[in-house]
């Protein structure tokens, strides 16, 4: 499997997520209320479903970063990512509120998607071990 390929399964994966995430929210949005008796503002769901839906074209990338050994790389980027969660919900959560650590939270799994796909274009790129070995009938035993 080479990289156009989980270029093209990250592309696929976030389609799916485009098209799961928002009937699942709609339907939290309406039974949320009924199991516990209390009502969450939509916005609260709109940016939810914003920061599930890098996860989706995420996942083949980190496949592939584990497929060539590189889970420095995916740990380096995992925790990149929380302090920026940590720091932007620090900064948003007296202003904004809760909403805010929502956004922080939402923001910095985007950047963790576009770091994941300076990866796939970059790292992936250069490995040769990444590909998987043709299979040659001659050295086959």
């Amino acid at each position: 499997m080479d990289n156009s390929v989980i270029a093209r399964l990250s592309w696929r994966f976030l389609g799916l997520g485009l098209v799961f995430i928002p009937p699942a929210m709609l339907l939290a949005w309406l039974i949320i209320p009924i199991l516990y008796d209390f009502e969450i503002p939509v916005a609260f769901f709109v940016i939810a479903s914003i920061l599930i839906l890098p996860t989706y074209a995420f996942l083949p990338i980190i496949y592939g970063l584990y497929k060539i050994e590189r889970q420095v790389t995916v740990l380096k980027i995992n925790f990149f990512s929380a302090g920026l969660t940590v720091i932007l919900t620090v900064l948003l959560l007296p202003t904004v509120g809760l909403i805010g650590a929502l956004i922080a939270s939402a923001v910095t799994r985007w950047i963790a998607l576009g770091l994941y796909r300076y990866q796939l274009q970059h790292t992936i790129l250069e490995s040769s071990s990444f590909r998987e070995p043709a299979l040659n009938p001659d050295t086959a035993g």
